[in-house]
């Protein structure tokens, strides 16, 4: 929901220099980037941080992928700024043998071997001034979305579970005859014909009551309604402690106006901070595309691009157009 409203609807780019522009756009419809950048929010959102690689391929375009936490890592230096000193991409094969390899500032480095025994391999030269390496972080901690909610997760999970293991001890409950005994013949009847007729034949009494007998179902207490109301809580709590707003509610649909923006407000808040930390990453990422006299002519080209996100929420056009109507006569027409 969170990366659906943060990037659903991709960044734009512009800049002042058509040329650069241009080749901008062309660097991004040759690595289709907003699938790329899609993924790089979601993974941001699920590990609290993702990884871009960028390399040129055989023609000297500059490609990039996107790399999950799970088989990469970097390492920064301990001076006040934190630089990057070097990457690593890993993974392993079938027969427990680890294959990857390790960016450095000058140069790529082919690592194998296993976790206790690792060979460097061949060296080939890194083409950027920079590592080609650049880190996409949810937050400063690098805590994913959900990371403060899991506990509460769990404890749904568990709840929803012992909710449906109710469900089948309902269709499953056992049939109790108190005072009576049945064999095996008796107890297929009961069960095809649903017929149920047992009496105390040894009480002496006139009417012949059953009184000493009793058939029914063992039942353990319900538990219904704390079930429903610790479902509701835990959902709740999940949602306002992510500050993600649950969209699926029946009551979200119904706002409008300041109410809509005041139940998304939390949400845009999370939505701008993880957008500075995003547009740094993009900077860092064009920043290498632009040090390359292939690719643009002038190395600070970056430092211009100009980068527009847009929420993707519901907009109420209808009231847009009253407020633009009313304006009209009060500020300039272009501000209406």
């Amino acid at each position: 929901t969170f990366t659906g409203y943060f990037n659903g609807i991709p960044v734009k780019k512009s800049h002042s220099d058509k040329e650069i522009l241009s080749k901008l756009q062309e660097f991004d419809n040759l690595n289709d980037m907003e699938d790329e950048e899609s993924e790089l929010a979601k993974m941001a959102c699920i590990y609290g941080r993702a990884f871009e690689l960028l390399y040129q391929d055989e023609e000297t375009q500059t490609n990039v992928v996107y790399n999950s936490p799970e088989n990469m890592f970097m390492v920064y230096d301990d001076t006040v700024k934190q630089e990057p000193l070097f990457a690593v991409r890993y993974g392993v094969d079938e027969d427990k043998k680890l294959h990857g390899e390790v960016y450095t500032l000058l140069e790529t480095i082919k690592i194998s071997g296993e976790n206790d025994e690792i060979s460097f391999g061949e060296k080939t030269y890194n083409p950027y001034p920079d590592l080609p390496v650049v880190e996409f972080y949810f937050n400063e901690e690098r805590m994913s979305i959900f990371e403060s909610v899991i506990s509460l997760v769990n404890a749904f999970n568990k709840a929803i579970s012992e909710k449906a293991n109710d469900v089948d001890y309902f269709s499953d409950q056992y049939l109790v005859f108190m005072g009576a005994e049945i064999d095996e013949e008796d107890a297929k009847n009961i069960k095809d014909n649903r017929l149920i007729n047992y009496y105390d034949k040894n009480q002496n009494n006139q009417s012949g009551s059953a009184s000493k007998v009793d058939v029914k179902f063992l039942e353990k207490p319900d538990s219904d309604s704390e079930t429903e109301n610790l479902l509701d809580r835990l959902t709740k709590l999940i949602f306002q402690t992510t500050m993600v707003a649950n969209i699926s509610d029946e009551s979200f649909g119904s706002s409008s106006g300041v109410s809509l923006a005041y139940k998304l407000q939390a949400m845009s808040n999370l939505a701008l901070s993880f957008q500075r930390k995003f547009q740094s990453s993009l900077n860092s990422r064009y920043k290498l595309y632009c040090e390359l006299s292939t690719n643009v002519s002038n190395k600070e080209a970056w430092k211009d691009i100009e980068y527009t996100f847009t929420r993707n929420e519901p907009k109420d056009i209808k009231e847009q157009a009253e407020t633009a109507n009313i304006l009209k006569g009060i500020t300039s027409e272009e501000t209406a």
